[in-house]
């Protein structure tokens, strides 16, 4: 049986699951959570010591050579979600790594991209969930684990491996439903449409606000969750049901205002539930390991949604040095037995030669094209860059917006205009509809041109009763404009 570690951590504790796994069996040796001791170095500010915490809670186990899988938070990572055209598994990830290059300003050779499929049908587009682990992540990460004396073996992402011990272990008769993860001052939102994760999110939670405080910021935002999955991802379905990971007498503050808040039912599950763990101490607070199962179980069964340490890539391209060397053997062969052969032989020779020269100028020609391509790629991504300072049109756009309590955005587009402009097309929900018309007077100056597609009310609207399509042409102006504005207005 092979030994499997998951651990992850924050910047209050770090938690650790060990065990002992074959594909058709998992035996829990460890569960533990670790508060981490701060320490300073050099007259510095004190940290916390999250390998040092881990070197002395492992000094007494053994765990040995068996693999060792990392999970990150949501924050730690670039999430990126786009629609493929119709396309096989094997032809995925170059199309992902050309989207990605399109859409993320910090994505380079040195990063890490992973990505997985929310379909599985290649006749259909291909919706897909990328995310990529910059340089300096991932070294700090292989740096925390070498001074508690592991290394890592994979790295996955936390949201993913808790929705995956739900699908492997709960199984539920719900179409689509919402399971929520709570990891100290953090909780992922993560909704499951049949099995398969549609959409996720990580919420921040205040520090030290009490238990009740907690529960009602976390519940708003899970009914914000549910609004936005159900315009967007889940395409006007319902989440049918919340589950909310803890043990016995654990989150039940926030299980008591879910409850008061949706009118859907709301459920505990105990991640340890159905595990073999005979023996072994489990932890008082059971529903923050749920994504440390979830990475036992995906490593036992060889398949991780995302691993930074392994992702996915494009093919290789043909190896055309070998076809050189090939013609360039054959053009030697027919060199060295072209005196014994007769005239006619001679011919069909020369004739042979002929052909080779010809492949070997198509495929000089095909790399001059691919490099042609790139070098245009390159160009058009550098003048994109240089079009509009989209950061400060979008400041701009949420100093003029209004508060959240009145209006909320569902989707943008951003994009090129004609002669020079640019384009925002967004949806989104509003209170009331005069609050659209504040919108529109709000956002109106001789550099905004601001159009209102759509307005109508919300068949199930609570909070947000009335929902409108609308864009803005944005005009050119001077980037110093920017600078010289503090209300971004030029």
């Amino acid at each position: 049986m092979t030994r499997i570690l998951a651990v992850d951590w924050d910047l209050r504790e770090a938690r650790c699951v060990l065990a002992s796994a074959t594909r058709e069996k998992v035996a829990i040796l460890l569960a533990a959570s670790i508060p981490l001791v701060d320490v300073a170095e050099g007259g510095g500010d004190s940290h916390p010591d999250v390998s040092g915490s881990l070197r002395a809670a492992l000094a007494d186990r053994r765990v040995g050579r068996g693999a060792t899988v990392v999970g990150v938070n949501r924050a730690s990572v670039e999430l990126m979600n786009f629609t493929l055209p119709p396309a096989k598994d094997p032809e995925l990830a170059q199309l992902v790594l050309n989207q990605a290059l399109r859409e993320s300003q910090t994505l380079d050779e040195a990063a890490a991209l992973d990505f997985f499929a929310m379909s599985d049908n290649p006749r259909e587009p291909r919706p897909v969930t990328a995310a990529v682990l910059s340089p300096e992540q991932r070294q700090r990460i292989e740096e925390t684990c070498a001074g508690a004396g592991l290394k890592p073996t994979r790295i996955v992402l936390r949201p993913l491996a808790a929705a995956s011990l739900f699908a492997r272990t709960a199984s539920p008769a719900d179409r689509a439903c919402l399971l929520v993860h709570l990891v100290a001052d953090e909780a992922d939102l993560t909704v499951l449409a049949e099995g398969r994760v549609a959409f996720l999110r990580t919420v921040r939670l205040p520090e030290d606000a009490g238990e009740a405080v907690a529960a009602q910021r976390l519940s708003a935002e899970i009914t914000r969750t549910l609004v936005v999955a159900q315009q967007g991802p889940l395409g006007g379905g319902t989440v049918e049901r919340v589950f909310v990971y803890a043990g016995p007498d654990e989150n039940q503050a926030l299980l008591d205002q879910l409850s008061a808040d949706l009118s859907i039912p709301v459920s505990s599950l105990d991640p340890f539930q159905g595990m073999e763990a005979a023996g072994v101490e489990l932890p008082g607070n059971p529903g923050r390991f749920a994504s440390l199962l979830g990475m036992v179980l995906d490593e036992a069964h060889g398949a991780h949604a995302i691993d930074f340490l392994h992702p996915r890539r494009p093919p290789r391209p043909p190896n055309w040095r070998h076809h050189l060397l090939a013609a360039a053997a054959a053009v030697a062969l027919v060199a060295c037995t072209g005196g014994y052969l007769y005239r006619d032989a001679l011919q069909e020779e020369d004739a042979n030669n002929a052909a080779l020269s010809d492949e070997l100028k198509r495929c000089r020609e095909a790399l001059t094209r691919q490099a042609g391509q790139r070098d245009l790629a390159r160009a058009i991504r550098q003048w994109d860059a240089g079009e509009v300072v989209w950061l400060d049109e979008l400041r701009d756009l949420s100093r003029r917006f209004p508060p959240s309590r009145d209006a909320m955005i569902l989707r943008m587009t951003l994009g090129p205009g004609r002669s020079g402009a640019a384009n925002v097309e967004f949806s989104g929900l509003v209170r009331d509809s005069a609050i659209i018309d504040q919108l529109v007077r709000n956002l109106s100056d001789p550099s905004w041109r601001v159009r209102v597609k759509r307005v109508g009310m919300q068949p199930q609207g609570r909070d947000y009763a009335w929902g409108f399509e609308a864009s803005i042409e944005l005009m050119p102006r001077e980037k110093d404009l920017y600078r010289d504005s503090p209300e971004g207005k030029p």
